[in-house]
């Protein structure tokens, strides 16, 4: 198994973002990584439902990176009850990602491989609880000190390794998904030649539609419009572009005496 690491699908540089686009593709396994902060976005929803299964990707793990975030951001609602926060602020994140979904996977004519995307488990994760609970409170950086030192004054509580472990869930995913994935893998490469057929049919039917219903509206422009204001279009079109091959020639006749002129 190979584990590899991809800038976002939306990384300000275009070229990033399409060649993960593309690598994708090429992937069993896809683990979605989405901001809790801005989770689960309309570009996030679409890029699941659309684009992954045309290519027979259906084994997506979702995953709300920066947990610790949300969880600073919102804790004036908790009153510093942190098991109370996590468990809302999670609930409320699932909720709305599968409603975002839902209304997208409605839409999608590709109902079969849709069906997997229904009511996903979703899991939070936090970085740098992981970062802080590996290092010590001894060896942090700046950054990761700010952070620890803000979580306990804002829950007024120590945040000590077993928390932070269970807030990062870093080594449960490692533990459970990981191994589940390897278990599975001769499972998971049959659905995906299932899913591509699926997948690349749904698509194939889905174009089809978009090339038919645009004949159609040029059928019907062209029945509401009078061919002598078609024929007269034409000519205009022919007149402007003579105009355009003639002033472009002329151009180039007199630079050609320009030069000619400073030899």
């Amino acid at each position: 198994m190979n584990l590899i690491d991809t800038p976002g699908v939306n990384d300000p540089i275009v070229s990033r973002g399409l060649a993960t686009r593309e690598f994708l593709s090429k992937c069993d396994t896809v683990f979605l990584l989405s901001s809790s902060g801005q989770f689960m976005g309309q570009e996030d929803a679409e890029f699941l439902v659309n684009t992954l299964p045309a290519n027979g990707v259906t084994n997506i793990i979702l995953l709300g990176s920066k947990f610790d975030s949300v969880l600073l951001d919102e804790a004036k609602k908790y009153n510093g009850d942190i098991r109370r926060a996590i468990k809302e602020i999670t609930d409320k994140l699932e909720k709305h990602a599968n409603k975002t979904l839902s209304n997208i996977i409605s839409q999608n004519p590709n109902k079969p491989i849709m069906a997997k995307l229904k009511n996903r488990e979703i899991k939070f994760v936090s970085g740098i609880a992981y970062n802080i609970a590996k290092k010590g409170r001894n060896k942090l950086d700046e950054t990761e000190a700010h952070i620890l030192k803000r979580l306990e004054d804002t829950y007024k509580m120590t945040f000590d390794n077993d928390l932070l472990f269970k807030l990062a869930r870093v080594d449960y995913i490692r533990e459970n998904d990981l191994a589940k994935i390897k278990a599975d893998k001769k499972l998971i490469l049959a659905d995906k030649l299932n899913d591509l057929a699926t997948g690349q049919t749904g698509e194939f039917n889905k174009n089809l539609e978009a090339v038919k219903k645009g004949l159609s509206e040029k059928l019907k422009e062209l029945d509401r419009a009078d061919i002598q204001k078609l024929e007269k279009r034409a000519k205009t079109m022919e007149t402007a572009m003579n105009a355009v091959d003639s002033d472009v020639k002329q151009i180039f006749i007199e630079l050609g005496q320009r030069l000619f002129n400073n030899i």
